[in-house]
């Protein structure tokens, strides 16, 4: 309806704020984090003091009035509340010990977040009907129904300081974002280069903080909720996929051994030699399977992810608009889910059928691939149910990606680098070598039972017995 200068004359603010250097900005990010949770504080427990069940009882509406397809639709849409979730692994560069302090701090703002969350949803709706709930100032008006004036100062205050708050969040992890595809090659080359004083890519963050004012400067706060929501949503999606693929993928370095010398080694050998990663190959009792398939190890599992990803997808999508004719037994609805679901269950078998990478790292995401499967059927839950709209900017935004992408991105790409001690790509199960160069090696091996046995040092019998495990 009009222009929101004033959006962008905050956003001009904070980013000559930012500007100074990560050590300014965490002293404010403290102080409007420590803020924003008295004040939480302050609403859960002054509206608990005014709060009544009635307002949760079927005859004001019930718990849930408008049924739970109402809540996900909601739910999708309000998942932009978490959007600041990713400034904390954006931190990672900044951070002494990353691999320690970055899961410690994400279970931590997840844990307290959804808490804040639930408590002032559940006062809210406790201290005056659904009905009467004011969109633009929700908690003054309930609180102003009970005489309570003063909580609108403590509301106040709490929003400013909130606003400051996620601001400097996505602000800082924009750029700390936008940094790191820029040194990949995946955009332009001066976003990359960071600011000898203040140690902060200053390129990256004016340039996107001028996007940010357009966007901020044209379109309603409705339209990029739902273009934040739906793009967290499939961000998540795809981390949570990511998680399964890199679980189940050999690590990338160690000996390069050819799978016909290795045939004799037992599978038990195998796994406790530290020296071989098994990481994306058939469990013990499967390798049987292995004669059939002829991938490397980790890419049938990718492939599962993937069919995993499209069924779940299909199901929600079927579920939710034909849901009439299942719940009254349709037979072709009856039939269609069936078999999604068992297109679901098979992906996400075959992907318990493979051994799990033994890296060793300081911090594994648990319960693999259990936990990330939920997730991304929850995700894809949330997404199918936003409006049309919704999807659409979402697919001019990943066009316009994908047009830099291949634009510059392909071109440009670090990845693309061979540089000359790259570790091996591992070999397939089942490879085999031209017949000329079998027959060379047969007859070697022959010529060798000829002569007496000689102890070599890499041996397999010393890679696989007399090896000492890696600190």
């Amino acid at each position: 309806e009009h222009l929101d200068f004033f959006a962008v004359g905050i956003l001009l603010l904070f980013a000559a704020y930012l500007s100074f250097g990560i050590r300014l900005t965490s002293y404010l990010t403290n102080v409007v984090s420590v803020v924003n949770f008295l004040v939480i504080i302050i609403i859960i427990g002054a509206g608990s003091y005014y709060s009544d069940t009635k307002h949760w009882s079927a005859e004001e509406g019930g718990f849930v009035p408008y049924g739970w397809s109402g809540t996900l639709a909601a739910s999708a849409s309000c998942f932009y509340a978490f959007v600041g979730l990713s400034a904390i692994a954006a931190a990672g560069e900044e951070t002494k010990d990353p691999q320690k302090t970055i899961p410690k701090a994400t279970t931590i703002v997840i844990s307290v977040a959804t808490l804040g969350y639930v408590g002032a949803s559940a006062v809210l709706t406790l201290m005056v009907n659904y009905k009467d709930i004011v969109d633009e100032s929700g908690f003054p008006q309930a609180f102003a129904a009970h005489g309570v004036e003063w909580a609108k100062v403590i509301i106040v205050i709490g929003a400013v300081s909130g606003m400051a708050g996620t601001m400097i969040g996505s602000l800082f992890s924009l750029t700390r974002i936008i940094y790191v595809m820029a040194d990949d090659g995946l955009l332009f080359t001066f976003c990359s280069k960071v600011n000898v004083t203040t140690k902060i890519p200053l390129n990256s963050m004016y340039v996107f903080t001028v996007i940010s004012m357009v966007m901020a400067l044209t379109l309603d706060i409705s339209s990029l909720v739902e273009i934040l929501s739906i793009g967290t949503l499939f961000a998540y999606m795809i981390v949570s996929a990511s998680v399964i693929i890199l679980r189940y993928r050999p690590k990338q370095t160690g000996l390069r051994l050819d799978i016909h010398e290795l045939s004799s080694i037992s599978e038990a050998s195998v796994v406790k030699s530290p020296l071989m990663d098994t990481g994306g190959q058939f469990k013990e009792h499967f390798r049987k399977l292995r004669s059939y398939i002829n991938l490397c190890p980790g890419r049938l599992t990718t492939y599962c992810v993937v069919s995993y990803v499209i069924s779940c997808f299909f199901l929600c999508v079927f579920t939710k608009t034909s849901f009439w004719y299942i719940s009254h037994g349709s037979w072709w609805a009856v039939l269609i889910l069936t078999v999604l679901l068992l297109c679901v269950i098979i992906s996400f078998g075959v992907i318990l059928l493979h051994q799990q990478s033994n890296q060793h790292l300081r911090y594994k995401v648990p319960l693999v691939p259990l936990l990330p499967a939920i997730s991304i059927l929850m995700n894809l839950i949330l997404v199918v149910n936003l409006q049309m709209a919704s999807w659409i900017r979402m697919l001019f935004w990943l066009s316009l990606g994908l047009s830099i992408y291949l634009a510059y991105g392909v071109e440009h790409s670090k990845l693309d680098v061979i540089e000359t001690n790259e570790p091996p790509k591992p070999r397939p199960w089942s490879f085999s070598d031209s017949a000329s160069s079998f027959d060379a090696r047969r007859k070697a091996g022959a010529a060798m039972r000829t002569k007496p046995p000689v102890s070599t040092t890499l041996s397999r019998e010393f890679l696989f017995t007399n090896v000492d495990p890696l600190p």
